[in-house]
């Protein structure tokens, strides 16, 4: 993950506008992309993605209601599945949140 304290984030009708400081990029993020993103932020950076499933409670995000995951991607359909997290985080390392090490 990108350093936190390059990530700037504002949350705005349910969603994350987060501006990284690194690339100068400023992204869109759903409902889900962000409760993701949060976990990352509020937990260890290095989070496995078993760990990023015990932390993604249900009540870590709000029911679907077709906002993107991203600017570009599609909310999943199950915030819970396992697939639809690796999307976003495939996402997240397009846009350079994420790196893999």
């Amino acid at each position: 993950m990108a350093p936190a304290e390059t990530i700037l984030w504002r949350e705005l009708d349910g969603e994350l506008v987060v501006y990284l400081d690194e690339m100068g990029s400023t992204h869109l993020l759903g409902s889900f992309a962000g409760a993701i993103l949060l976990t990352f932020l509020q937990s260890a950076p290095s989070l496995t993605l078993a760990e990023l499933l015990d932390h993604l409670a249900p009540s870590a995000y709000d029911e679907p209601d077709g906002d993107d995951a991203t600017e570009n991607g599609g909310e999943p359909e199950s915030r819970h599945d396992p697939a639809a997290i690796l999307q976003v985080m495939a996402e997240f390392e397009r846009i350079g949140l994420v790196r893999r090490h």
